[in-house]
């Protein structure tokens, strides 16, 4: 299949050859063929891009040797190649049967040990790929390898028609791949822009290290990274008021509660046992200090007994008011208006406190700041009121401003078991504050510096450590 152009051009190569005449001893059809292909070499030399060698290779060679249909296949990194042009069609379609098929036959041929022009059929393929032939093809085929000087394969020319190949058009097919592999090799190898400059290999290291002497100096801002969490600035912790275990909570992580409001519950077993005991010790007193007293009366020997069970009288009733008021702070309550702070209820619930051990908190949602964790070995010269970005890992695509507030002077160990510096900054924006806590990584900014400084910062530290400076 041939396009218009292509047999307007192909007639008038032919008119122009049959003007002149063919020299002696040689047959016009012979000088027709000769002239063609001269032409043909001269056009694809000038060819300015693959696709246009890949139209001139697919289809113009129809006018030196006839043929029903033309494939051009270029071999690439991946082992299925690459389908080129195929005659008759401006631009294969790499997902239809056909192309996937040619794919396959292309692939195996490229395996042949000693690759040249030679006629194949569908007895030369695998049965895998025989019974496709007849569908896409007629009987007869002749592959055409294009190879540079080296040997190295540029393509493959598959051509298919209803008649043999000639002995004399195989020789005419091998003068003119040489110069299609040529022509196309030369115009896949022309320089890049890139490739030019790295030609040029002196100029190019001189090149580089200036660009790196100017980014050493590149003007930029002290920046750390660091663990961080938002926390309740003054909140209220609620603490056991008495040693006991822990019966009953009466509200729920983060929930909101009023100033005394009860918030949990003690075991009052063991309180209102002692309660009990005592109240019974101080009826036996004072049974006995009445009794005392009315013996008094008659016998002065027990009139100064009196003193003594009077005083037996007031310290069981101080035990009785002193259980009493131990009974009163099994019932914790709300110090303040705010959300209860904890984890779970289950992690409290049966278990033993000490008096004084701290179970939650009450704060104000209203009133945080963040916390930061910096550790030594990231550690940069900050100052209180740095700006610092807070990176939520509930939102890390948005970031909260803040400033530095307070930063402690000595490092210890936190609760990730990292020697780190506390830090303490105020959130900027009032009406967007984030939950108490949440967690994310804070952006510290600290003073000016250069590229070169920032870059080899630590490893410069980790120098001078090793060789004790």
């Amino acid at each position: 299949m041939q396009s218009h152009d292509t047999k307007e051009m192909n007639k008038d190569t032919v008119e122009a050859a049959g003007q002149q005449a063919p020299p002696k001893g040689v047959s016009a059809e012979a000088f027709r063929r000769l002239v063609q292909l001269v032409e043909l070499e001269k056009r694809v030399r000038q060819a300015t891009h693959e696709a246009e060698i890949g139209f001139i290779i697919s289809n113009e060679t129809h006018s030196l040797v006839p043929y029903r249909q033309a494939i051009l296949w270029q071999p690439t990194h991946q082992e299925k190649g690459k389908i080129v042009a195929v005659s008759g069609l401006v631009a294969p379609d790499h997902n239809a049967p056909f192309i996937v098929w040619m794919h396959k036959v292309f692939s195996y041929l490229n395996k042949s040990e000693g690759l040249k022009i030679q006629a194949v059929g569908r007895d030369n393929l695998p049965e895998e790929l025989q019974q496709e032939w007849t569908t896409w093809f007629p009987s007869h085929g002749l592959i055409v390898p294009l190879k540079i000087q080296q040997g190295t394969l540029v393509g493959l020319l598959l051509l298919v028609r209803d008649i043999p190949w000639s002995d004399s058009e195989c020789t005419l097919l091998t003068m003119l791949s040489d110069a299609y592999a040529h022509a196309w090799h030369a115009l896949l190898a022309k320089p890049s822009l890139l490739s030019k400059l790295l030609f040029n290999r002196n100029k190019m290291a001189i090149i580089a290290v200036v660009i790196l002497i100017l980014l050493c100096f590149f003007p930029l801002r002290q920046s750390a990274i660091a663990p961080a969490e938002v926390i309740a600035r003054n909140p209220h912790i609620v603490r056991s008021g008495v040693e006991g275990v822990i019966k009953e909570f009466r509200v729920q992580p983060n929930q909101v509660v009023k100033k005394g409001q009860p918030l949990l519950l003690l075991d009052d077993a063991r309180i209102a046992n002692q309660l009990e005991i005592a109240m019974k010790a101080m009826e036996t007193a004072e049974s006995e200090y009445r009794q005392a007293s009315q013996q008094a009366v008659f016998d002065s020997q027990t009139k100064l007994s009196l003193a003594s069970l009077r005083g037996q009288v007031e310290q069981h009733s101080a035990e009785v008011d002193y259980y009493k008021a131990l009974k009163e702070r099994i019932v914790i309550r709300a110090p303040r208006d705010g959300i209860a702070v904890f984890n779970d209820v289950n992690d409290w619930i049966g278990r033993p406190v000490a008096l004084g051990e701290r179970i939650l908190m009450v704060a104000d949602p209203l009133d945080v700041e963040l916390e930061i964790q910096l550790p030594v070995a990231d550690a940069i010269y900050l100052q209180e009121g740095n700006d610092v970005r807070l990176f939520l890992n509930v939102s890390a695509h948005k970031s909260v401003l803040a400033q530095l507030r307070f930063i402690s002077y000595q490092a210890d160990t936190n609760q990730a078991g990292v020697f780190a510096y506390r830090l303490v900054a105020n959130f900027s924006e009032i009406d967007n504050l984030p939950r108490i806590g949440l967690k994310g990584s804070a952006k510290l900014y600290g003073e000016p510096t250069t590229l070169a400084a920032y870059l080899f910062r630590r490893p410069y530290f980790a120098v001078r450590q090793y060789l004790g400076l």
